[in-house]
């Protein structure tokens, strides 16, 4: 028998149990969706995080307070001005030092519209440390510091968009936590990896402090002056801080964004990898739900393969009809699959501000 015969006889067999094939193709449909929205929305996050932490620069650093010892009387919360001061001085593979506090859900109203802001303490350093792009007005300056000044910077956010729409909100009063503000400048908005995720309002740091922000900064941001000076400038940053703070017996870990980038891209690979594979998991059960309907159906039409061996069919031909069925499930499935999976990630990627890409 030709294989056009045999083609022909299997797509007439499919037709003729359309439920049952819908059913069948269903399974690998939801398989084929599921893996192609994972593995794309997880793509998306690393390429999303990759240009940001390069936008950001790798020549930046970042301080924690590592450990405290038990046993020593005094006891510091965080850091100090001086502390920044310090490292300026007597870091030579330093060109700049930022604090970065923050609080999360601080209310912020314009005329009668209000949200729920992150609200930074930062000083002038924190624009050329971060490489924050201005899009309006002016940035933070020393001299806002100095006379604690109530001016902020808002992040050009999805936040601020619907709080002032096409209007310029430079020079305009807002109320952050109860009180006035003016705004001087508005920054590029950065990618936020949650839908609930709150826009960000900069303030001079000692301005931040009589706003609400109580508690001493926990981090400290640094720029070496190149990335090839990162393991100097980290160690120089320890050896001050660790003899400054040698009474309160603080111990003091430094971070870079190079190790971190490579942590970062290993633990989304590891994510990406767990949940496609939970998704894998119900491609294969839409296949095992082929192999199953095949068998049933070699069962339940064991009248028609006998008259086809009767009128002259040989195995090969009885083989090929139903293995040309379960192909054409399959493929069939597979294609409204990725068309499915594919329009869901156009969709859905724009909520999370992530790019649609889809791993071959």
């Amino acid at each position: 028998m030709r294989l056009i015969d045999t083609i022909r006889i299997s797509t007439a067999n499919l037709k003729i149990n359309k439920l049952r094939s819908c059913l069948t193709i269903l399974g690998v449909v939801i398989g084929v969706a599921a893996v192609i929205i994972i593995c794309a929305l997880g793509e998306g996050n690393r390429i999303n995080i990759l240009k940001e932490m390069e936008r950001i620069g790798a020549d930046l650093l970042w301080v924690n307070i590592n450990s405290i010892n038990k046993d020593s009387n005094s006891i510091i919360t965080g850091f100090e001005e001086q502390d920044m001061r310090i490292i300026l001085q007597l870091c030579s593979k330093i060109k700049a030092v930022s604090f970065d506090e923050r609080l999360h859900s601080v209310p912020f109203k314009y005329l009668n519209q209000k949200a729920y802001f992150i609200l930074k303490g930062i000083n002038a350093s924190y624009q050329k440390i971060h490489r924050l792009k201005l899009l309006k007005g002016r940035f933070i300056s020393t001299m806002d510091e100095k006379i604690k000044a109530k001016v902020c910077v808002l992040e050009d956010s999805r936040h601020t968009k619907k709080i002032f729409g096409m209007s310029n909100p430079i020079g305009k009063e807002v109320l952050i936590n109860q009180q006035s503000f003016r705004i001087v400048g508005v920054i590029e908005g950065k990618p936020n990896l949650s839908i609930g995720e709150e826009g960000i309002v900069y303030l001079p740091f000692p301005t931040f402090k009589k706003t609400g922000g109580i508690f001493p900064p926990q981090m400290i941001y640094a720029q070496a002056d190149s990335s090839t000076f990162l393991k100097d400038a980290s160690e120089q940053i320890k050896r001050v801080l660790m003899f400054r703070h040698k009474r309160e017996g603080m111990e003091f870990i430094v971070h870079s964004l190079t190790e971190t980038l490579q942590a970062t891209q290993n633990l989304i690979k590891l994510a990406t990898l767990v949940i496609g594979g939970i998704a894998t998991i119900s491609l294969i059960v839409g296949g095992i739900g082929i192999m199953n309907i095949m068998l049933v159906s070699v069962t339940e039409r064991t009248k028609e393969i006998g008259i086809r061996l009767a009128v002259g069919a040989i195995k090969s031909d009885i083989l090929w009809q139903f293995l040309i069925e379960a192909v054409v499930l399959s493929v069939t499935g597979g294609i409204i699959g990725i068309v499915i999976g594919g329009s869901i990630d156009y969709f859905v990627a724009p909520l999370f501000n992530v790019p649609i890409i889809i791993p071959l």
